[in-house]
């Protein structure tokens, strides 16, 4: 708490800072915990919250006011699902690249030589042909967005479009099918 409080001014904002995090901060901790399912993550979110309450001392009431509460429980619960979002962006896209990484590699083995890759082979044959020829262009044979929209009579943006969805689809079979695998096990 001495880290926040060397951010305040006055005395009177401490002393209301103070009073508001020995308050709230279970129930903002119960909130971020409830959201984000971990502890860490949880008392980093409350971190932060604070750290935005801290920016807007001067337009808080008192602690003790029903506002007060509204308005801290709001400001960490939005912060938690913020983090929420951006942890599944980054698993999402980490996934995303863990499979498209071996997609040029499904095009230089035999068929049967294929061994773990396989199932991703199975994965893209069973995509739409429009997933699946552009991520083919985009990366197997590494063509830009421009050169796939030439290739394929459509706009730059359509590429960027279709490849987004294309990934996103592409890695969420890729993982049902490894969650299907696993609890077959």
């Amino acid at each position: 708490m001495l880290f926040y409080m060397t951010m305040l001014e006055s005395e009177r904002e401490k002393d209301k800072f103070q009073r508001i995090y020995q308050r709230y901060y279970q129930p903002m901790y119960h909130v971020a915990l409830q959201i984000l399912g971990d502890a860490p993550g949880a008392q980093d979110c409350v971190h932060d919250a604070f750290l935005k309450i801290i920016s807007r001392m001067d337009q808080i009431p008192e602690a003790e006011d029903n506002r007060t509460r509204s308005f801290v429980l709001i400001v960490v619960r939005n912060t938690a699902i913020n983090l929420y979002r951006e942890r599944k962006r980054k698993k999402q896209s980490a996934i995303e690249d863990e499979v498209i990484c071996h997609l040029p590699q499904l095009w230089v083995y035999d068929r049967y030589d294929l061994g773990e890759q396989e199932d991703l082979v199975k994965v893209l044959l069973d995509m739409s042909p429009i997933y699946r020829d552009i991520l083919t262009l985009k990366y197997v044979e590494e063509y830009s967005n421009s050169e796939i929209g030439s290739l394929l009579g459509i706009t730059e943006s359509t590429v960027r479009k279709r490849l987004e969805r294309a990934r996103k689809e592409l890695a969420g079979r890729w993982e049902e099918g490894r969650k299907l695998y696993e609890s077959e096990r």
